[in-house]
């Protein structure tokens, strides 16, 4: 595992990761500060006097090394993202991040060689002879941009399809639309030399984990951080941090964990007991113990 430290307005945030890490808690402002500070840093944004007043530009440390911000691609999902307003292609959209990624080293084959030899021959002889303007010793004359990557992005017009038919984002599923947006930064990853973070803050489906974590496993330098309130199938408790309005702690440094809340548990303990109560917790089975965890957590 590595260790992440982000500075935010109000403190410092620790916490082991290696390909996945779980926020776990009801406290909205835990994640917020968090991935607000990751964004400001990633994002390289300019620092306004209030930031440098009051709070001071945001730090992300990867064991004990500031990490390298044009070497790192940040990404935030959600459930409501724009599908339509990304397929205009705008620069610096999803999509367009995505088909800049993958078209960098667009193969020169026999297909690509007709379509330029065509583009050329359109431009030079055709929209030449149509639209040059000839005045005496004076012209105006027309060309077309000859055909590179930048050329086709340009050209490029997406559309969704469901089903085989024509659909539209507001027909997404909400696990439709979360796969979707892995899919295709997973794909981003695949092609690329970097490392890419993606921030989830939100529900989780009845699939739970299943997809963020198929995502962890698929791209090697891959990372994601999910901040969640919904009870799910648990996985690796090192990979969860507990968040309460008063206090966080991560689960990876288990040792931390029993000394800070030990004292509060009323009950006689052991490592595997509390163990199984906090997977009681996480996962949303209701009992005398688990509910004195949440207590504790609020």
């Amino acid at each position: 595992m590595n260790l992440l430290s982000v500075k935010t307005r109000e403190s410092t945030i620790d916490f082991a990761i290696s390909r996945c890490k779980i926020i776990f808690g009801n406290d909205p402002n835990f994640p917020f500060l968090l991935f607000r500070s990751l964004e400001q840093y990633f994002e390289k944004c300019v620092s306004t006097e209030y930031v440098e007043e009051y709070i001071g530009d945001a730090t992300v440390y990867l064991d004990a090394i500031p990490m390298v911000v044009r070497d790192t691609l940040l990404f935030r999902i959600d459930p409501y993202f724009d599908f339509r307003n990304s397929m205009k292609m705008g620069t610096g959209s999803l999509l367009y991040r995505y088909a800049e990624t993958l078209l960098v080293d667009i193969p020169y084959d026999d297909v690509y060689a007709t379509v330029v030899t065509a583009h050329t021959i359109l431009g030079d002889e055709v929209i030449a002879e149509i639209l040059n303007i000839q005045e005496g010793d004076t012209q105006i004359s027309f060309g077309m941009e000859p055909v590179t990557q930048k050329s086709i992005l340009k050209l490029l017009s997406p559309s969704i399809i469901k089903d085989s038919v024509e659909a539209e984002q507001y027909n997404f599923t909400w696990l439709e639309s979360i796969r979707l947006q892995l899919e295709i930064i997973a794909r981003i990853g695949e092609k690329i030399d970097k490392d890419i973070l993606v921030l989830y803050d939100g529900p989780l489906g009845k699939n739970g984990l299943e997809s963020f974590l198929q995502w962890s496993e698929r791209v090697k330098r891959g990372r994601i951080i999910i901040a969640t309130s919904t009870p799910h199938t648990l996985s690796d408790l090192s990979m969860y941090m507990l968040v309460g309005e008063n206090f966080h702690i991560d689960l990876a440094d288990w040792r931390c964990f029993e000394e800070k809340i030990g004292m509060d548990i009323p009950w006689h303990w052991d490592e595997t007991s509390l163990r199984s109560t906090v997977s009681d917790f996480i996962s949303g089975i209701v009992n005398e113990k688990s509910l004195h965890i949440g207590k504790i957590f609020r």
